[in-house]
């Protein structure tokens, strides 16, 4: 895990776990089935990989996308976590345009 103010870390591989703990970080996966954590504050995570998923602390933003059956992304969709609407330290991904508890992911 990162632990440096401002990190940037980027992948584009498949299944790859990121994490950072430092504020203000800027993290960023194109693979598909990625896990990124941030416990860092004022910080941006994006997952654009098919049925990839985040977990950050309030006052992040994420960023989720889903695709259709063919491959094409249908859906982009950027959140603060709230503490309201969406809360720290659960895990999310974007179905039917929606973000949602991974546990909803598979349903």
């Amino acid at each position: 895990m990162g632990k440096s103010k401002g990190a940037k870390i980027g992948s584009n591989g498949g299944n790859v776990k990121i994490g950072s703990s430092g504020d203000c970080a800027q993290i960023g996966s194109s693979g598909d089935e990625n896990e990124i954590i941030c416990s860092g504050n004022n910080s941006i995570i994006a997952a654009i990989g098919k049925k990839s998923k985040v977990k950050a602390v309030k006052g992040c933003w994420i960023v989720l996308a889903e695709y259709g059956d063919d491959g094409t992304p249908i859906h982009v969709v950027s959140r603060k976590i709230d503490g309201k609407k969406l809360k720290e330290g659960i895990y999310y991904s974007l179905k039917n345009g929606r973000i949602v508890p991974v546990k909803e992911y598979f349903l």
